[in-house]
């Protein structure tokens, strides 16, 4: 079996970043090396190596990051709660357009984000899929997006909600507590 030149280089530059006085002997260092790719024991370093390890360390992140999350370990300030966005024929786009009105929603999440307040929040495509199905949906006021947020108690998660921009153009917001899992 030989060995790709490229990985031998790649290991014989990995052992001589060691400390100086760990490294072995450059004889004895090649023939540990063969004896190990020889018993298969040591195979040769895989060029793709750094993206899966890369790879690795994201998914380790984001699994910490929401278990984080969950336990409290985030700076956690009480239970969550998701405010439902909801819209009927009173909502109306302010003056500034669209774009003004995303930006002021996007103006207000960032400040609970900072205050790390908010958990999560999305806007809702319009169509939705009813079961039992049905001709047309009810008129009622739709859910058009949601947040999720930490607040103290019940009292603290309305305070937050009369701050969302929605409920300057008519908006409704339902504010319902998650329950812990």
């Amino acid at each position: 079996m030989t060995a790709d030149p490229d990985d031998e280089g790649e290991l014989q530059g990995a052992l001589s970043a060691l400390p100086r006085e760990t490294l072995p002997p450059k004889a004895l260092e090649e023939r540990t090396v063969q004896v190990l790719r020889r018993a298969g024991l040591l195979r040769a370093p895989r060029r793709h190596f750094w993206a899966m390890g890369a790879a690795a360390l994201v998914l380790v992140g984001l699994a910490y990051t929401a278990g984080a999350a969950r336990s409290g370990l985030m700076g956690d300030r009480g239970p969550r709660y998701v405010l439902l966005l909801r819209e009927d024929a009173a909502f109306h786009v302010p003056p500034g357009g669209e774009e003004a009105l995303v930006a002021e929603y996007r103006d207000w999440a960032l400040r609970l984000r900072r205050e790390r307040r908010l958990l999560s929040g999305e806007e809702l495509d319009p169509a939705a899929l009813l079961l039992p199905r049905v001709a047309s949906p009810p008129e009622e006021a739709r859910v058009t997006g949601f947040f999720v947020i930490l607040a103290g108690d019940d009292s603290e998660a309305l305070a937050i909600a009369k701050t969302c921009p929605h409920v300057l153009y008519g908006g409704k917001i339902e504010v319902r507590r998650i329950h812990p899992t």
